[in-house]
């Protein structure tokens, strides 16, 4: 009994995460379709506050595709 529990537990609990993950990739992805244009990942801040140059060479060359 306890057994089949801690199954259902886990499957329950599995499920969950794996519904979750879906749901918001799916919201990410037409979010990223409604906006229209190439996806760029957001510059990282550097523990200093500048950005990282290779990150902000990486948007421009993909933003000139």
């Amino acid at each position: 009994m306890v057994l089949v529990f801690s199954i259902a537990a886990r499957n329950m609990t599995f499920a969950f995460i794996v519904m979750h993950f879906t749901r918001q990739i799916s919201f990410l992805t037409a979010l990223f379709q409604s906006s229209g244009h190439v996806w760029r990942p957001r510059p990282v801040l550097e523990p200093n506050g500048q950005k990282k140059r290779t990150r902000v060479a990486f948007n421009f060359n993909w933003s000139r595709w």
